[in-house]
């Protein structure tokens, strides 16, 4: 585990490509699909350059990004070069609390589902902060969340 809400499943032998890993109680996202799965044992599947990560349900894990929002773009430091604050949501019901890596204030997100929409409420939120959901083998969508406190609704899309 790195932290409460995201759980790291590297393969650790040449020319394996598969392990049992053991997620805790709650719903779960693997981190580089968006592909939801449940708790308990699961094979995570990873070709030689992907380490297998899932991020738990309900929880938003914040991530430095360039300006593309590409995973393994290069990036300035927060503040010192490109890049933007985006929040990657992982549906589900959940609460984070985030620090601004600029001003270094505190701020939160509650995260729920509503029938079929995801429901993100952010408290004291900065400036310039993008969410990022991906739910199922869908299209990534990418989503502007207000300065201060605000709340955005999400239609999650069929799985």
């Amino acid at each position: 585990m790195l932290g409460p809400d995201v759980l790291v499943a590297p393969i650790l032998e040449p020319g394996v490509t598969e392990r049992r890993v053991y997620l805790p109680e709650g719903a779960w996202t693997e981190f580089w699909t968006g592909t939801s799965t449940n708790y308990g044992w699961v094979t995570a599947i990873a070709p030689t350059d992907v380490i297998p990560v899932y991020v738990r349900g309900g929880s938003c894990i914040p991530l430095w990004m360039p300006d593309t929002v590409e995973l393994g773009a290069a990036v300035g430091l927060p503040g010192e070069g490109p890049g933007q604050l985006v929040l990657m949501v992982a549906p589900g019901e959940g609460q984070s609390v985030l620090v601004d890596p600029i001003s270094g204030r505190t701020w939160s997100t509650d995260v729920g589902v509503d029938d079929d929409t995801l429901v993100i409420t952010a408290v004291g939120a900065p400036d310039g902060v993008t969410l990022w959901l991906r739910y199922g083998s869908g299209q990534a969508r990418f989503v502007a969340l207000m300065k201060g406190d605000s709340s955005v609704r999400l239609e999650l899309e069929e799985r």
